[in-house]
């Protein structure tokens, strides 16, 4: 896969006294891959995506866009490559119908107006916005501006876009809807995608990969499952046909179903999963399935962050 964005070493403190908001960051992006940029606030991730939309300047390192430095790129060539869509809804003009925006930051990009509309028209019917074209910005709902802002950010087809909290304050199904497109558009156009946001559910559905930021340096670059296994308190949940009994109910972690009852059990010793499995069997219970489980990406997370700060 080709490389499409590089962060060597880079550094970066608003004063000399001041203690660095980024410390030796390094990492890559590739081509067609999601990458999500996870840590509190505070951690570096806002001067981060500024940094690599050259709106600020590093005090160390380097940020190459495919093997080039970007401080020697044209912007009207860079930004025309690399679009990003911002918190909030500060990315489009609510004034401006769905095609008046598009029109507008596609000719900001120096792209024909055919080409435009021709691109905007394939974006706004993946997007599910094709039929609010002389719709106002202002009239839509967040959910759809959110998609419009994307779409604005897709005309040119870059190679990288940089997508800060773009599921913040929408509904759950535009939510799904928005991360479904995202996951479309990036296996049929290869692009790359930074994404940064607090809401680890999205993280873990569309992410290949995750890098966490923690006192501004990064402490975990790999995948969801990796980070996974290696920081979750794993457990073994075992699955058991009838109805538990009172002692079962005192001494485990259980959670009655319709067709039986679920154990979670602490997997630090497995034997002594074994012996509770053979126990449940000697008792007439029914063993279903076991298996070994990983928490939630939100609770290892907050574990995480809350050993960091000892």
């Amino acid at each position: 896969m080709e490389k499409i964005l590089s962060l060597q070493n880079v550094s970066k403190q608003y004063s000399p006294k001041s203690q660095k908001v980024l410390d030796e960051i390094s990492f890559d992006v590739f081509e067609g891959e999601i990458v999500g940029l996870l840590g509190c606030n505070g951690s570096g991730k806002t001067t981060l995506i500024k940094s690599i939309l050259n709106l600020l300047e590093i005090d160390g390192g380097e940020i190459l866009y495919l093997g080039q430095n970007i401080k020697h790129l044209k912007r009207s060539l860079f930004f025309t490559e690399v679009n990003a869509v911002l918190e909030g809804e500060r990315n489009l003009y609510w004034n401006m119908t769905v095609k008046e925006n598009l029109l507008y930051f596609g000719r900001l990009k120096n792209i024909p107006g055919k080409k435009i509309i021709e691109q905007g028209n394939e974006y706004l019917r993946v997007l599910g916005l094709l039929e609010n074209l002389k719709t106002e910005a202002g009239d839509l709902s967040r959910g759809m501006k959110q998609k419009l802002a994307l779409a604005v950010a897709l005309i040119g087809s870059p190679k990288l876009i940089l997508l800060d909290e773009p599921t913040l304050g929408i509904d759950v199904f535009s939510k799904q809807e928005l991360l479904k497109c995202l996951q479309s558009l990036v296996k049929e156009k290869k692009i790359s995608i930074l994404l940064t946001t607090h809401e680890t559910d999205v993280i873990d559905k569309i992410s290949d990969r995750i890098i966490l930021l923690d006192n501004h340096r990064i402490c975990f670059d790999g995948s969801v499952f990796d980070f996974k296994r290696t920081f979750s308190k794993k457990n073994v949940v075992i699955q058991v046909a009838g109805n538990p009994d009172e002692n079962i109910l005192s001494s485990y972690d259980c959670k009655i179903q319709s067709e039986g009852f679920v154990l979670t059990l602490p997997n630090s010793d497995f034997s002594l999963c074994k012996g509770i499995m053979k126990s449940l069997e000697e008792d007439g219970y029914e063993i279903i399935s076991f298996a070994k489980s990983y928490a939630s990406l939100e609770s290892i997370l907050c574990d995480f962050y809350a050993e960091s700060k000892k």
